[in-house]
């Protein structure tokens, strides 16, 4: 009786949260809802129970979203706004508080809380306010100057810089508005006391400013710059923390009459957009180029969440073959995306971009829960032993969140440790005080670790012997014309003695003729991997060839 009425008390503060409240499970999708969840978002209760959250978000928003889930399912608070896509097709601002809970021994889901801040944002983002705020003026005070006082001045050269504060929007949500406020008074001080006094600065719109630089072309605009940066980009204190700010600049240039203002403050908006995409703290000067490039940027941008929802990506996989009985041992997992409109999509193309915009995580996700949930199907045609190899981008494997999820995701198949291997490279591990525990955290589970890209780095030797490793895995380039290079030759001898020195497994890449497996073989290469024996195969095409009970490569030798 009393376990019941623990309930009703339960349902009751549920149901009639004056906030929206909800439950989301370890799937991303809902599992319960109250009457202002369903006001806040617009769906019903019984739509929302049919959908995953991330449906709900804009597309800019979804990547800051989808690691705050993680982030919670891990065990975290997680607190933060975003913009939310009601049934009506109208965007509004919420903030989010969620936490992480046991829905039973074995799954972990999370508690949310949200409400519309669309009011408070309107406000704070109105110029008026920030007159107020900062004393500075707003942007229609560049316009009253070049329409009113510029046609009568003789200085007619002059910088824009369109200033960006580095990471603001997380400083009000830990720290709260008022001391975000507090913190762009400095900001605004701190800019106006850089420049001289005939140069204007205005205050745009919340995190953003602008500086107009009289009579100063492209030429002398650096060191004014580094001069402003450096009056700004410091330590502040805030609640007894010393918060660091940088800040992302965009300049452009006015050099003749065939310029106006709303061009040269696009213009180095532009260039301030392509400096945050590139993870900021820098400056840049506009160039036309900057145009098509943040276009094409932003749009495969959108397309790569889009295309994450619409099951666009999707892994291939290549046979790691053993060199003396040409059988196939494991399988390298790559990614690949059809794209609805251009076709396949090169790998290097979008997991660079997806890096750049903090993608990778939610990308790397999706793609290591199809590889997995087909490698546990290869597994069972009688291949007990198939190993799988994985590439980790340094975002990934630096990310505790990113790493939980995908044990999470081993155990989810029932796979066993030991058929799994991690590949990694020189880039990823530069910071060894980082990447060491990480790596040795997956050893311990009985992951194997392979160094891949090996011998094209300046430390790739002195690793050896830190690292937790298995196997190396010899680059490509290695191979290209080692028929008539002697040198190459020995290159792959040293570096497979080498590798057996530290017992390691030595595995080549880009196998494409006989005499190359020839040579690897009579060195003691143990494996290889490349066109000689296949191209990398969808999951129906080689689980024909797994089916073969002897497994046997070279199915397309070339």
């Amino acid at each position: 009786m009393e376990s019941n009425n623990h309930y009703g008390q339960f349902k009751s503060l549920f149901e009639n949260n004056i906030e929206a409240t909800y439950m989301i499970n370890d799937h991303k999708k809902f599992t319960l809802v109250n009457k202002k969840t369903e006001e806040l978002t617009g769906f019903s209760r019984d739509q929302l129970l049919d959908m995953t959250f991330d449906k709900l978000i804009i597309d800019e928003d979804i990547s800051f979203v989808i690691n705050a889930y993680y982030s919670a399912l891990s065990g975290n608070i997680e607190e933060f706004d975003c913009r939310l896509l009601r049934s009506d097709n109208k965007t509004i601002e919420i903030r989010v508080k969620i936490f992480p809970v046991d829905l039973n021994r074995s799954e972990m889901g999370i508690w949310g809380i949200a409400k519309d801040i669309s009011t408070i944002k309107n406000m704070q983002s109105n110029k008026d306010f920030y007159k107020h705020l900062t004393l500075l003026p707003g942007r229609d005070y560049i316009y009253e100057y070049f329409k009113k006082i510029f046609p009568y001045e003789i200085e007619k050269e002059m910088g824009c810089l369109f200033i960006d504060i580095d990471h603001f929007s997380e400083i009000n949500d830990y720290y709260g508005y008022e001391k975000g406020d507090q913190l762009l008074t400095s900001i605004a001080k701190n800019l106006r006391n850089s420049v001289r006094p005939k140069d204007i600065v205005v205050h745009d719109s919340r995190d953003k400013f602008i500086i107009i630089l009289k009579g100063i072309g492209q030429n002398k605009i650096d060191k004014i710059i580094d001069r402003i940066k450096n009056s700004i980009e410091k330590s502040y204190l805030i609640n007894n923390n010393n918060i660091y700010i940088s800040v992302s600049i965009g300049i452009s240039t006015y050099t003749n009459s065939k310029n106006n203002v709303d061009k040269l403050l696009k213009n180095a908006n532009a260039a301030m957009n392509f400096v945050k995409k590139l993870g900021g703290n820098n400056y840049l000067f506009y160039s036309s180029e900057l145009d098509d490039n943040l276009k094409d940027k932003i749009k495969m941008q959108s397309d790569i969440i889009k295309g994450i929802k619409n099951s666009e990506f999707m892994v291939y996989y290549q046979p790691q073959v053993d060199i003396k009985t040409e059988k196939i041992i494991g399988l390298e997992a790559l990614a690949r995306w059809k794209h609805p409109d251009y076709g396949f999509i090169s790998p290097d193309k979008f997991i660079r971009l997806a890096e750049e915009r903090n993608l990778i995580n939610y990308l790397g996700k999706y793609l290591a829960d199809y590889a997995l949930k087909e490698f546990k199907k290869l597994l069972n045609l009688n291949n007990p032993n198939l190993k799988l190899a994985i590439n980790f981008s340094r975002k990934q494997l630096y990310d505790s969140n990113f790493i939980d999820e995908f044990i999470k995701l081993v155990n989810k198949y029932n796979i066993p440790y030991q058929n799994l291997e991690i590949e990694i490279t020189e880039s990823m591990i530069m910071k060894l005080e980082f990447a060491l525990p990480i790596l040795l955290r997956l050893k311990k589970l009985g992951i194997k670790i392979a160094f891949d890209d090996f011998g094209t780095g300046y430390s790739s030797l002195s690793l050896l012997g830190e690292l937790p490793l298995d196997s190396l895995k010899i680059d490509a380039t290695f191979m290209k014309n080692i028929g008539q290079q002697n040198k190459k030759k020995n290159l792959l001898k040293i570096i497979t003695d080498l590798g057996h020195n530290f017992d390691l497994l030595v595995l080549a890449e880009g196998v494409e003729h006989k005499y190359e497996v020839d040579y690897l073989e009579k060195i003691d290469c143990d494996q290889v991997q490349g066109y000689y024996y296949s191209k990398p195969k969808p999951f129906v095409e080689m689980k024909k060839i797994l089916k073969n009970s002897k497994a046997i490569a070279g199915v397309e030798k070339i």
